[in-house]
């Protein structure tokens, strides 16, 4: 599934994404590729990762760093699905 994300369909790569996160499960190699998929061109896929990344359960060592980068954005839909994620952390809530 994590192969998605590499789709040349943005809506193939925001949906996978989200699914991601709605399994609730993750490995480091899901959470390695929602943290690439952070950059990606397509608002609603960076959006989908990082809310991922707050409901999987894998908190890798960079993964509050590249968060952070996140709230940069250009996108506010997406700056503020990273700063709910930011804040889950902070409470404990995100990280494993």
């Amino acid at each position: 599934m994590v192969q998605a994300l590499q789709d040349l369909d943005p809506e193939v790569r925001a949906s996978t994404a989200f699914a991601l996160g709605k399994v609730g499960i993750g490995s480091e190699d899901v959470a390695f590729a929602l943290i690439s998929a952070l950059e990606d061109p397509d608002w609603s896929t960076r959006g989908s990762a990082a809310g991922a990344l707050g409901k999987i359960g894998i908190r890798l060592e960079d993964t509050v760093t590249v968060l952070i980068q996140a709230l940069q954005d250009p996108d506010l839909w997406v700056r503020g699905i990273v700063a709910e994620v930011l804040e889950k952390y902070t409470r404990g809530i995100g990280s494993n």
